[in-house]
């Protein structure tokens, strides 16, 4: 699944990250339409090729620019600046288009990296630049190149569920998700990631679940909501690629684990 991040370039003044309007070209609404109340990024256009991501926000919604206008702006709510901006570089964009898309994989990595910077910040320090190796942030391409072996080794299918992409409807895509961030030592690799429906995804990222050494699911019922817990695996059990070489890294399940039942504390 792609996600999104805008340009606020324009929209705000400098140093300021609040929310606001973003025009958009009329033909790229029936893509953005999609993505409405989800979380976006928002960046700022640095030197070169360079894109400076600032902060994150909520796609409230497509509007006409007026009430008598065929022009249409997105609105950006719930915007938050980040407490270092993020900077990186190779990001293809079209000329004149304010809003990008990321891979999934590649979205929470910025998130991951701009969270873990730590401190609080004011505008002023938040519109600052801070700069991580290629090495820890690598191209747009590898990303692609992750999301799209991830999805051939787990067969297009939720590894929690089952679901496969075939089945799948306009409103759930399956995501490639990490399983220990790169920031908590995580690697962009395929054995640290799992292919998984969305609401199976945001329960393992919030550590409503987890799995077990032997692949066995182990999940918190308190707070697994009952659909998710009603369409897990009939197993029992996480399903994995049969070549091990792309099957998740045990040493990144039991970090997960340890968070897992930390969060239970």
């Amino acid at each position: 699944m792609l996600r999104l991040a805008f340009d606020i370039a324009g929209s705000n003044r400098e140093g300021e990250i609040v929310d606001c309007l973003i025009p958009v070209r009329r033909f790229d609404a029936p893509q953005l339409v999609r993505h409405i109340g989800r979380p976006v990024l928002v960046f700022r256009a640095g030197d070169g090729d360079r894109l400076n991501f600032v902060g994150s926000a909520v796609l409230g919604g497509l509007v006409p620019s007026s009430p008598d206008s065929r022009s249409v702006v997105a609105e950006l709510v719930e915007v938050k600046a980040f407490p270092r901006a993020v900077r990186h570089g190779g990001l293809p964009r079209a000329e004149g288009v304010p809003w990008i898309s990321l891979p999934t994989v590649m979205f929470e990595t910025i998130l991951e990296h701009a969270r873990g910077a730590g401190g609080s910040a004011g505008l002023e320090e938040a519109a600052a630049v801070f700069t991580y190796d290629a090495s820890v942030l690598p191209p747009l391409e590898t990303f692609a190149a992750l999301d799209g072996a991830v999805k051939r080794n787990y067969g297009h299918s939720c590894a929690l569920t089952g679901q496969s992409e075939a089945e799948r409807t306009a409103d759930v895509e399956l995501q490639v998700v990490p399983i220990r961030p790169l920031v908590e030592g995580g690697g962009v690799h395929v054995s640290n990631c799992l292919l998984l429906a969305p609401a199976a995804a945001e329960a393992f990222a919030l550590g409503h679940l987890t799995v077990a050494g032997d692949l066995r699911l182990i999940v918190d019922i308190s707070r697994v909501a009952p659909e998710l817990l009603g369409v897990l695996n009939p197993s029992g059990r996480l399903a994995v690629p049969a070549d091990e070489s792309v099957q998740p890294d045990r040493r990144h399940l039991a970090w997960h684990r340890r968070r897992f039942f930390s969060l239970m504390d």
